[in-house]
């Protein structure tokens, strides 16, 4: 009857690949609850919001951008100087596609914005649009 065939466990899958990675232990244990808290309350947050998609596959989008974007992730306090480029951009975390790396504050809804921002973003625009270069920048870069 396969029932529990389905069943994957996604702090087991998490935590492999953040073995492979030079996380801090807070880093790795907020990246573990973010995790558990997704899991357990994404069937309430379904219910509330009624069109979203799977609990799996938003998971498995979060556990495979962390494994092919994220390879530096640092927390700051809220009071640190280092939290300075946060509050001066008003900002709960800052991401740098380019180097791979995440500044966030240490609590997971900041952790997942930034996870959820650092990956790239592709829009398909029709190659007959005058203004194809400009509006993908524009939504590329958010201005």
């Amino acid at each position: 009857m396969r029932l529990f065939t389905k069943l994957k466990d996604y702090n087991m899958e998490l935590d492999n690949i953040l073995d492979g990675k030079y996380f801090s232990s807070n880093i790795k244990n907020l990246l573990l609850s973010m995790i558990y808290k997704i899991e357990t309350y994404y069937p309430d947050y379904k219910e509330v919001k009624r069109c979203v998609r799977s609990n799996n596959d938003f998971l498995n989008e979060i556990i495979d951008i962390i494994r092919l974007y994220c390879d530096n992730i640092k927390t700051v306090e809220p009071d640190s100087d280092q939290a300075k480029i946060l509050i001066k951009n008003n900002v709960k975390a800052v991401t740098n596609l380019k180097e791979r790396s995440i500044l966030s504050y240490p609590t997971e809804t900041a952790l997942l914005y930034a996870i959820s921002d650092i990956s790239p973003k592709y829009f398909y625009i029709n190659q007959n649009l005058v203004l194809k270069d400009i509006l993908q920048f524009s939504l590329v870069n958010r201005i």
